[in-house]
């Protein structure tokens, strides 16, 4: 193909769909990644919760290989530890009494779910993390002697930033496969504008990955409603969208507890839209939930 030819297949061949297309998802890009570096630049003020650096501080601890640790320890939790290590090693053992709330070494974390902390530990494995303070940061990470922007902080934001990012893109998907491109554009758009998620993104707490994983169970139940409907897939595809379902559900209450009520309203879904198999799909979901969830 000669050039003046390539430039007709461009101007007013097929190309020029595909041309508009591809302008269009870089200025979507260049958009979005105009609206991170602003939003960083100026919005941006470092961990904000007491959740979000307690979640940090433990995926530290599995990351240095020193077990899912804590250095907040909380009385109940002092109390339940020195209860634990009496039942087990009796009240006159010698190592019972030792240390039985585990406070001169690592205290173990009973308070927060664990995939949060083991996404950032994996995350800070990945990631050169660079815990120590410098005495004279960089431009971007503050100004001469001035201390702006702590290193993990910005990179675990930066992390749930692209979470949410994901929730956006999945409601997008979803929306269009549901209704149109109007309403698609127009949700993603407005969860894009709505400054809440983004002080949620930059917070440290979990709420960007229980969003994603809510919109992947979101998308499991579409897609078993439909083949309840319009059967597409085969029995084993179905009913592994079913156990997918379920297992998200308790990938999410172990991200947060209270998330994994949500099986109850999902193995209701499940019975009630997904037809003539609806019985063993709701099983197989509640399966999947308690294995994630009970099998531990």
């Amino acid at each position: 193909m000669d050039l003046q030819t390539l430039i007709h297949h461009v101007e007013v061949g097929a190309g020029t769909r595909l041309f508009s297309r591809w302008v269009r998802v870089a200025l979507v890009v260049f958009g979005v990644l105009l609206l991170l570096l602003i939003y960083n630049v100026r919005g941006f003020k470092n961990m904000s919760t007491q959740e979000g650096m307690d979640a940090a501080q433990i995926a530290r601890n599995l990351a240095e290989g020193n077990g899912y640790t804590t250095l907040l320890v909380r009385p109940f939790s002092l109390y339940l530890i020195r209860q634990k290590s009496q039942q087990s090693h009796g009240a006159g053992d010698p190592s019972a009494t030792a240390d039985p709330g585990c406070l001169r070494g690592m205290h173990p974390d009973i308070a927060n779910p664990p995939v949060y902390p083991v996404v950032l530990a994996g995350l800070m494995k990945a990631v050169p993390f660079n815990f120590a303070i410098p005495r004279k940061p960089k431009p971007f990470w503050g100004g001469g002697t001035r201390f702006l922007r702590y290193q993990p902080d910005f990179i675990i934001s930066l992390f749930n930033q692209l979470l949410f990012l994901g929730v956006v893109a999945s409601v997008f998907f979803l929306a269009r496969r549901l209704f149109d491109a109007v309403i698609a554009w127009l949700s993603a758009l407005l969860l894009l504008g709505t400054e809440l998620f983004w002080r949620f993104s930059v917070s440290g707490i979990s709420t960007m990955l229980l969003l994603l994983i809510f919109m992947a169970l979101a998308w499991s139940l579409v897609l078993l409603e439909q083949e309840g409907r319009e059967p597409r897939f085969k029995k084993v595809g179905i009913f592994l969208v079913a156990g997918l379902a379920g297992l998200l559900v308790g990938v999410g209450g172990l991200t947060r507890y209270s998330f994994a009520w949500l099986i109850l309203p999902v193995v209701g879904f499940v019975l009630l839209f997904t037809g003539r198999q609806r019985l063993i799909l709701g099983l197989i979901a509640f399966l999947a939930f308690a294995a994630e969830n009970f099998g531990r």
